[in-house]
């Protein structure tokens, strides 16, 4: 019976499946250019998302289309991208609350705002999931430019049509919490998100793409700094969250060679479970990884631990998660989020009060004052990376010039743990 459906099969009775369009990446030896994009689509197939940083197309192929792409001329590889996409579930957004919650200075960014610090003279880009600049909040807020990647138009709030209700309250609450602190800053905007399809929320590798995408188009418009409270765990193994396998990862390295502080959140899957919890791109040397902490500044049960599947430290550090506030989508109100978005939004005002008083800082330069001046510093770790961010801290590190070309990394976890990491997903 086994040999009888193997020769089915041989035979082609499922050779329909070799029609049916997927995803794939194609590296290529230069960027895409114009004659490339004409030749995919002579073959029948469409281009999804391009990054010039990867010398990489993101295209809808079928199998047989897939195999002439890879013969054309320059195409180094093909990679497929997972089919996966997951529903998740997220409480109802407590929106509505009529005036700003007072939250604690955690990480002592006061000190900066205090001594004039307002993001002058910043480009600061945000990826996500929509924006309503009509807020009161964003009544001065200056904005270079936006872009929504997921429908490519200068649109990024909730289109009817095209997006659910609802799909810009994350974005929209990110960028409040970064402008609280950088209020003078000019703000790139970038939609890559496309998370709702009838009122149910998705991630798919699609998203991961426009991430690229948008993270590209940021840099290339002189962000200096971008937060991403976003998180790509998808189908990844844990073997996979090493900074060299998903293109976000890849693509947040060469954002930092161009000048760029990346920002993102550790994720909300914390625990003791034996799982990959850092995800991409938060998994990237080219990135500041913040987890959430508690109002007291001990790490969130929810916050995402490390190591990477390589053995590498992260988060990097944690800022305040809990009860900060934001603006929130519907009327003039704020509302309280909760989770890594926001300590990582609030890492990236900061990051952007720092880039103002020393723009010839480099990434490497900005992201070790950070590390080094947190409140476990001296003995960093897993759960809590290297503490809470002290801002003021980072300030008279980087005033002093006291900046080593690398942070030495802590001992790596012992093999047979990292080993059991290895066999979950």
């Amino acid at each position: 019976m086994g040999w009888a459906l193997a020769a089915l099969l041989s035979a082609g009775l499922y050779a329909g499946a070799e029609h049916t369009p997927q995803a794939w990446w194609l590296f290529l030896k230069e960027p895409p250019s114009a004659s490339f994009r004409s030749a995919v689509e002579a073959v029948g197939a469409s281009i999804r998302t391009e990054s010039r940083w990867l010398r990489a197309v993101s295209v809808s192929a079928n199998e047989r289309q897939r195999e002439k792409l890879a013969r054309l001329p320059g195409v180094l590889r093909t990679m497929r991208v997972a089919s996966y996409s997951r529903v998740v579930q997220f409480p109802a957004d407590p929106s509505g609350l009529p005036t700003r919650h007072a939250q604690p200075d955690l990480m002592n960014a006061a000190a900066l705002t205090e001594a004039g610090l307002t993001g002058e003279g910043v480009r600061v880009g945000i990826l996500d999931a929509g924006f309503r600049l009509t807020h009161p909040a964003f009544e001065r807020l200056r904005v270079g430019a936006v872009l929504d990647v997921v429908h490519q138009d200068e649109n990024v709030d909730d289109e009817p049509g095209q997006d659910d209700p609802g799909e810009a309250a994350h974005g929209t609450a990110m960028l409040s919490i970064v402008a609280e602190l950088a209020p003078n800053a000019e703000y790139y905007l970038a939609k890559t998100e496309d998370i709702q399809r009838n009122g149910r929320h998705f991630e798919e590798h699609i998203e991961e793409d426009y991430w690229v995408e948008g993270l590209e188009w940021c840099v290339e418009n002189g962000c200096a700094v971008v937060n991403s409270s976003l998180n790509y765990a998808l189908d990844y193994a844990f073997a996979e969250m090493d900074g060299q396998t998903s293109p976000a990862s890849l693509a947040a390295v060469e954002a930092m060679r161009r000048g760029a502080v990346i920002v993102n959140a550790a994720g909300n899957v914390g625990g003791d479970n034996l799982f990959g919890r850092i995800a991409p791109p938060a998994d990237s040397v080219g990135v500041f990884t913040v987890g959430a902490a508690l109002s007291n500044g001990e790490p969130a049960a929810f916050s995402s631990r490390g190591p990477t599947a390589d053995g590498r430290l992260k988060p990097d550090a944690l800022a305040l998660g809990v009860d900060v506030s934001a603006a929130a989508l519907d009327g003039e109100g704020f509302r309280l989020a909760q989770g890594t978005s926001a300590a990582s939004a609030l890492a990236a005002g900061a990051a952007a009060l720092l880039v103002e008083a020393f723009p010839s800082a480099s990434p490497a330069e900005m992201m070790n004052a950070l590390r080094l001046t947190a409140s476990s510093a001296d003995a960093p770790n897993n759960r809590r990376g290297y503490g809470v961010l002290n801002a003021a801290g980072a300030y008279e590190h980087l005033r002093r010039g006291s900046n080593p070309a690398h942070v030495d990394a802590p001992r790596r976890p012992a093999a047979i743990f990292l080993a059991d990491l290895k066999r979950g997903r």
